[in-house]
């Protein structure tokens, strides 16, 4: 559990952070901007990717639990699932995105601007937070799936 928390850390860290530092650096407070406003995704962008990310637990479930006679079957099954492991995880990456952009922004407030620093990078920092656990407990999930439900 602790290296993945240390994984989802850092993957954060890269993907939510860094963007946002660069931007900052390159360009200022407008780019900062800018690049807040690509990075956090929209509503339809979550709906489609959670749904993505169903369909793999489903198309897993069902390769783990039903056995299916037929070889041809087993293998429409089984390339699902690897189509779907794939695609099934840009939830994961959303999430990782997000955390590091309202984990990311408060500190660079802070870091750059402490005297306009209020409640509001405090509220940013702890979606953050929760968004990070998030990313935490769905990278165990998929894990655990991928590595422990394979087909009979």
């Amino acid at each position: 559990m602790l290296s993945t928390i240390i994984k989802e850390l850092i993957v954060v860290f890269m993907v939510g952070f860094l963007p946002l530092f660069t931007a900052y650096w390159l360009g200022g407070i407008d780019q900062l901007n800018t690049i807040v406003s690509m990075l956090l995704a929209q509503d339809f962008s979550m709906i489609h990717a959670v749904i993505l990310s169903s369909i793999f637990f489903i198309a897993k479930f069902l390769n783990h639990y039903i056995y299916f006679k037929k070889d041809n079957q087993r293998k429409f099954v089984s390339g699902a699932c690897a189509i779907f492991e794939e695609v099934g995880n840009s939830t994961l990456t959303i999430i990782r995105v997000g955390a590091g952009v309202l984990i990311g922004f408060p500190i660079l407030w802070l870091i750059y601007d402490i005297d306009t620093f209020d409640s509001s990078g405090a509220v940013f920092f702890l979606y953050g937070v929760i968004a990070l656990i998030d990313a935490c407990f769905l990278s165990m999930i998929h894990d655990y799936i991928k590595n422990k439900w394979r087909a009979h």
